[in-house]
């Protein structure tokens, strides 16, 4: 394959997809929008920045592939989940040929060969010894040696696996170029002799790695079978929402979101029945000291991946009201049935909405710009409702952006300490405007 291109559009009404599809423009990664906003309504090449410029791109594709990819096989459900496999089997024959080269079948025979390490075993039970004063004399010295298989057929399914995962994804290890292998993986009868020839080989195979490289092969065939490529490595508009919706819950939730999934119930014929549940985006707790008093908030925050931070802010692009009356509702529910912790302390609760943008600068760091405060919404009925003493409901849901390359490399970093900092933020910027 060519050098990868790096495609960063302005708006989210300019792409179909997120990601790379290998099968129609396997040289091109889109980002999200305005994801590089120097770079923003550009197709950057390798010819066209800075090598190091280039490997900052790179790196932050590679980021968002693997969130896609992880994401997808969580979308997806029974035999479609096995596409998953194609993805990690890519990755693995790629570290594994630039660790180790190709793999060739090799057999131990042990014969007389002038050199090699010496099988004593065999050359003490096979020869008559003969002394000469202190020392045993051997007419023939039996060593080891590594025959290599005639064929090489494993070494040829080999390359043309590799073949194949660089064709798809050799530019996520800057791997362009190998050798070409007998089999054509396009050959539907090649694919079907190799799958026979590896699973016979496999229950054959005693050694760990020579499993694993036959598993890895045989995942590459038979996905290769299915046609389940694309949907890994690339995600829909609306399948980014949940990958959105995902991160904002794994860098900004504190809560377990089940413990506040609110319900409905019908009275049918005498008996209450449970209606299905409303589930949360994600739950945020965090402590305040406000007046000398510690302050226990509790933040419902409904994820959007919306394109008012990325084109003219048109209130068409923010959340419309069913949203919103369920926001507060969230909060109502929360307020009614779990207001007081396990720890007898009581939640001040608020709502927000948070969709992404790009800030100005293209630091991931998270800063006074990783959020922006856009406004709030209410049901029409603004104010502020007592249900406790000193516990108010606030019936506004506040309206966030994040940047969205800030809150991915929380997320890809797994790095407590920035999930932290990133949660005090996001409670400071919407304190901020109470």
């Amino acid at each position: 394959m060519a050098q990868i291109a790096f495609k960063i559009p302005i708006d989210k009404k300019d792409i179909d997809y997120i990601g790379f599809d290998p099968e129609t423009q396997n040289s091109i990664f889109v980002f999200p929008c305005q994801y590089f906003p120097d770079y923003k309504g550009r197709t950057i090449t390798i010819k066209d920045v800075p090598k190091n410029e280039y490997e900052s791109l790179k790196h932050e594709a590679k980021k968002i592939l693997d969130i896609i990819a992880e994401s997808q096989f969580e979308l997806q459900e029974g035999e479609s989940r096995k596409g998953y496999l194609l993805y990690q089997a890519f990755l693995w024959i790629l570290r594994d040929y630039l660790k180790n080269g190709y793999y060739k079948e090799t057999q131990i025979e042990t014969k007389p060969f002038s050199a090699g390490k010496i099988n004593w075993k065999k050359t003490v039970k096979t020869n008559n010894m003969l002394f000469d004063k202190d020392n045993f004399i051997f007419r023939y010295l039996y060593k080891f040696r590594r025959k290599i298989d005639e064929n090489q057929i494993i070494t040829e399914i080999y390359k043309c696996c590799l073949a194949y995962a660089v064709e798809n994804l050799g530019w996520y290890y800057d791997l362009y170029h190998v050798d070409r292998s007998i089999f054509n993986i396009e050959n539907k009868e090649a694919r079907s002799f190799m799958i026979t020839f590896l699973k016979q080989r496999l229950s054959n195979s005693f050694l760990d790695y020579k499993k694993q490289i036959i598993n890895c092969l045989l995942d590459i065939l038979q996905e290769r079978e299915s046609g389940q490529t694309t949907k890994y490595f690339c995600a829909s508009d609306k399948e980014f929402e949940y990958v959105f919706e995902k991160i904002v819950l794994k860098t900004l939730g504190t809560e377990n979101v089940k413990d506040f999934y609110s319900h409905a119930s019908y009275f049918l014929n005498h008996k209450q029945v449970k209606a299905s549940n409303l589930r949360p985006d994600t739950i945020l707790s965090a402590q305040r000291t406000e007046k000398n008093e510690i302050v226990d908030y509790l933040v419902v925050i409904d994820s959007k991946y919306y394109n008012f931070g990325y084109g003219n802010r048109s209130v068409r692009d923010l959340p419309q009201s069913a949203d919103v009356v369920k926001q507060i509702g969230y909060a109502e529910y929360i307020i009614n049935n779990k207001l007081q912790r396990d720890d007898g302390k009581i939640w001040k609760v608020k709502s927000a909405f948070l969709l992404p943008y790009s800030k100005s600068h293209q630091t991931s760091d998270i800063d006074d710009d990783t959020f922006e405060y856009v406004g709030y919404a209410t049901d029409n009925n603004e104010g502020e409702t007592k249900r406790a003493e000193n516990i108010f409901l606030d019936k506004k849901v506040y309206v966030f952006l994040v940047d969205l390359k800030t809150i991915i490399d929380v997320y890809y970093s797994n790095d407590k300490v920035k999930k932290r900092k990133l949660q005090a933020k996001f409670l400071d910027s919407l304190l901020k405007f109470n």
